[in-house]
């Protein structure tokens, strides 16, 4: 005698057909992955963030390599803007629109809003002053330390010559510095 089938045997075999002709021939399309060496080590990198702009459109990180071939990026949130900067260190924001760096001993300022690249070789280090309209640089060339005073469009207001070591203030609002004359 015939017996009709349950709806419930019906709904579990459509539910095995279905997952069997839909999902399965997609385990065939992954693809396969090769085996990492250890010769490809020095390709991995770690990315560390470094800091926002104030208005929060702009960042900037750090992607660090094993053989230290590090690199510094600064990226528009917004828009596909990227500047890359190989083996820099130092990197800040100066309000909204300038970012500073050092890549290999060149101190770079980039104003964000127009694109406009200003570099100075041979810069130790830098600061900046409390209403963050000035630059502070220390210099070493072939002529000895310098600290050069600039604004953010890279003109040099003032420098002074044979400086040994400079420090800011906590507030950055002046700074001190020694000479060797």
């Amino acid at each position: 005698m015939y017996k009709p089938r349950k709806k419930t045997n019906m709904f579990c075999y459509s539910f095995i057909y279905l997952f069997l002709f839909l999902v399965c021939p997609l385990w065939g399309q992954t693809k396969h992955r090769k085996q990492l060496k250890e010769k490809d080590y020095h390709l991995w990198h770690t990315i560390f963030p470094q800091n926002v702009s104030e208005d929060g459109c702009w960042v900037s990180y750090n992607l660090r390599y094993e053989n230290l071939n590090d690199t510094l990026f600064v990226k528009d949130t917004k828009r596909k803007k990227c500047y890359v900067f190989p083996q820099a260190s130092m990197g800040k924001f100066i309000g909204k629109n300038h970012f500073t760096c050092v890549s290999k001993n060149l101190f770079t300022v980039i104003n964000l809003t127009s694109g406009k690249i200003s570099s100075t070789p041979n810069v130790i280090s830098y600061s900046t002053s409390l209403n963050k309209r000035f630059i502070i640089s220390w210099i070493k060339d072939d002529n000895g330390k310098r600290l050069e005073i600039t604004n953010l469009q890279g003109k040099i207001l003032q420098t002074i010559k044979n400086v040994s070591s400079f420090k800011m203030s906590p507030t950055n609002n002046a700074f001190a510095y020694t000479s060797d004359s």
